[in-house]
């Protein structure tokens, strides 16, 4: 289209038309305007900056900008890779896992363009134990021995009569000196 006043045009849709001017019975000769589709310029990964625990996982999104300012999800368009697999794997679909603790850059690739983002993996907290109940009291205990280079005997610390997550999370809170919330 083109304005009447002004000679703005502005690209409709993809393909050639002639362009002229009139003015008292006078026509200027016909100058061609070739629209093009809107190219790529950028793809924004989102969420930013995101940060998983151990073991759990985070989708990203896609979404490109083009020239004419539209922008379009390319989630399952693009190329996604982790700089760092050791930290964290991600499909096809943009769903990354997280392996083990660190950092890890996440990309987007569609053609040239490509957009990134920073994965932090951290590790599985006393509290996250508790919560989610992802580890057994061995389990956990062998973690505190590790960490602390000796071993610790867990007791019925809280007194239900059971050894359990509550039991650890006590001597986790005692040795640390902090405690859940």
């Amino acid at each position: 289209t083109i304005t009447a006043s002004g000679g703005l045009a502005a690209g409709v849709g993809q393909g050639t038309s002639n362009i002229t001017a009139s003015l008292n019975g006078v026509t200027s000769p016909a100058d061609v305007l070739t629209v093009t589709a809107p190219t790529l310029v950028s793809i924004a990964v989102t969420p930013a900056s995101p940060s998983i625990v151990v073991g759990t996982a985070q989708q990203f999104q896609a979404t490109g900008t083009y020239t004419d300012g539209s922008t379009q999800n390319l989630t399952g368009q693009v190329t996604w890779a982790s700089t760092t697999t050791a930290v964290a794997t991600i499909t096809g679909a943009g769903k990354a896992a997280g392996v083990k603790v660190g950092v890890s850059t996440i990309s987007a690739t569609l053609g040239s363009i490509s957009g990134s983002t920073t994965l932090t993996v951290t590790p599985l907290g006393p509290c996250d134990v508790t919560q989610q109940g992802l580890y057994s009291v061995v389990d956990v205990q062998a973690m505190i021995n590790e960490a602390l280079g000796e071993a610790l005997a867990i007791n019925d610390l809280n007194g239900d009569g059971v050894v359990n997550v509550m039991d650890v999370q006590i001597v986790i809170d005692a040795v640390l000196g902090m405690g859940c919330t």
